[in-house]
């Protein structure tokens, strides 16, 4: 990151607000996906991950704001970096989902496939 010291406290907030909005989404279901719920079947919590996400980015670059709070916007690498570094738990949460249902499908114990002992 090219922020030091104040910038990387603000890179390090921003990454933990938006890793929260990804775990809200992620969590809606215990087992289904958030790609086959789809965002429109919680519109509320869609429109609040929205809003949300764009208040941090206006207290980021919008200039009223910047002044009034004495901040400096994220360079556009820094900003990369946080949006990938925040999906990291969703991702997790739907790689976990994919995987128990791949199970279940092929009714694999969660310990692995059981083996008989050979005879012979």
């Amino acid at each position: 990151m090219t922020n030091t010291g104040a910038g990387g406290d603000r890179v390090a907030r921003i990454g933990l607000a938006l890793l929260q909005l990804g775990n809200a989404l992620a969590v809606r279901s215990e087992r289904e996906s958030v790609f086959r719920l789809g965002l429109g079947s919680n519109r509320f919590l869609g429109w609040t991950v929205l809003g949300t996400l764009g208040v941090q980015l206006g207290l980021l670059y919008w200039p009223p704001v910047q002044t009034a709070l004495d901040l400096q916007p994220l360079d556009l690498g820094d900003l990369a970096i946080v949006l990938v570094a925040s999906t990291v738990a969703f991702w997790a949460i739907e790689a976990e989902r994919l995987v128990s249902r791949l199970r279940a499908s092929r009714r694999i114990p969660p310990g692995g496939p059981s083996r008989a002992p050979e005879t012979g």
